[in-house]
């Protein structure tokens, strides 16, 4: 509070006043002396009224100031009460000349600051837009107040969908430079992708035989991205050295039509990939035309066969975390994984792809199972010749 009224200095010309317990000068209408912090203005501040300030779950205070188009959101509850009394008071005044546009308005301006994006990231960005904060979308962005927004959004979708609203609307508030209270929503459950282990990796293999969805299976096992094998050509494939050259996505727009992209995900997503089963060899000797449609039937045929067969129901990503997770059983040093599967960064694939089998956390189980059995057994040898 003390920081706020020194600030206040900086939005208005600054006049000669004293303060009214040790009679320092201080800036006119300081709410707090800068020297003894005592309160000013009491006259004043007894006339003006505003909304009890009301706790929020994250333990932050609130108070909508519905005059001025203002919500106030701060650690205590004095801090709160002070902030909008100084609103209100008309001391900070700039917080109260928002700009007058609905949060709809708001979010295409942003969205259209964004074009360049690719078209999946606004695809995502479109879809926010017709589907989050119904009831305020309509609304001036003054007059919203977010934690009892975001609180009926909660209601609503789950908890990684309104994180994902949330950002937007703070990188929209952010990019026209108007102010925006963070609300903490607490932690966001991770969403772990179903895989497949090593032996479930060979039956799967075995189910697909044959199948129209073995070939783009088979490079999704490869590491490939959807993105990425629906823009593999055949002159990307080279038989003599047994490798798939990567480059280039093909994505899903927003209005339903799939675009063509000289760009990969990252600049690490173009790589040269070693073809490891022999069966995706067998398949591209004699295939000829288009290498994959584009379409997301391939998706569900995946899942349908896995679900027939008691498998996880895997999708292109879960086959993708299953080459993650297959190359860390094998030993594959980690520099190798990441180059061969296109991850920019180590912890992404920690984070997002490896997943340890129960099979190799057994295994490891039992080493040291094995280490601590063999130290209580020395142990015990050494105090039965002691005693002897």
């Amino acid at each position: 509070d003390l920081r706020m009224s020194r600030g206040l200095g900086d939005v208005y010309k600054r006049q000669d006043m004293k303060c009214c317990n040790c009679s320092r000068e201080i800036p006119e209408n300081s709410l707090y002396c800068n020297w003894c912090g005592k309160k000013q203005l009491r006259e004043k501040e007894k006339k003006l009224k505003i909304p009890a300030p009301r706790q929020l779950p994250s333990g932050s205070w609130t108070v909508q100031l519905r005059r001025e188009g203002v919500n106030v959101t701060e650690p205590t509850e004095e801090a709160c009460r002070t902030k909008a009394l100084a609103i209100r008071a008309g001391f900070i005044e700039q917080e109260s000349k928002l700009p007058r546009q609905t949060l709809g308005e708001l979010l295409d301006k942003y969205i259209e600051r964004r074009l360049v994006r690719s078209p999946s990231t606004l695809r995502g960005y479109y879809g926010i837009r017709r589907n989050a904060f119904p009831a305020y979308m309509d609304k001036d962005i003054r007059s919203i107040n977010w934690p009892q927004a975001i609180d009926a959004e909660s209601k609503r979708v789950a908890k990684k969908t309104l994180h994902n609203e949330i950002s937007l609307v703070a990188a929209a508030f952010k990019e026209f430079k108007i102010p925006f209270d963070p609300v903490d929503i607490g932690a966001i459950p991770k969403t772990v992708t179903p895989w497949l282990d090593y032996d479930q990796i060979l039956v799967f293999v075995d189910l697909i035989r044959g199948t129209p969805v073995e070939l783009p299976a088979l490079l999704a096992l490869h590491s490939l991205r959807r993105s990425e094998i629906f823009a593999l050509r055949m002159e990307d494939i080279d038989r003599k050295s047994e490798t798939i050259r990567v480059s280039g996505s093909t994505v899903y727009a927003d209005d339903g039509s799939w675009i063509h992209r000289e760009e990969n995900k990252s600049a690490l997503s173009q790589r040269v990939v070693p073809i490891v089963i022999p069966r995706l060899l067998e398949l591209l000797q004699d295939h000829t035309g288009s290498m994959c449609p584009c379409n997301d039937n391939t998706r569900r045929r995946i899942n349908r066969i896995c679900a027939a067969h008691d498998l996880p129901e895997v999708g292109f990503q879960g086959l993708r975390s299953s080459f993650a997770s297959l190359a860390y059983h094998l030993g594959w040093p980690e520099e190798e994984t990441m180059r061969v599967g296109g991850w920019s960064n180590w912890k992404t694939v920690h984070d997002h792809y490896l997943r340890l089998s129960e099979k190799d956390l057994s295994r490891s189980a039992k080493k040291m199972r094995k280490f601590y059995s063999a130290s209580v057994s020395k142990s015990v040898s050494k105090k039965v010749s002691k005693n002897a």
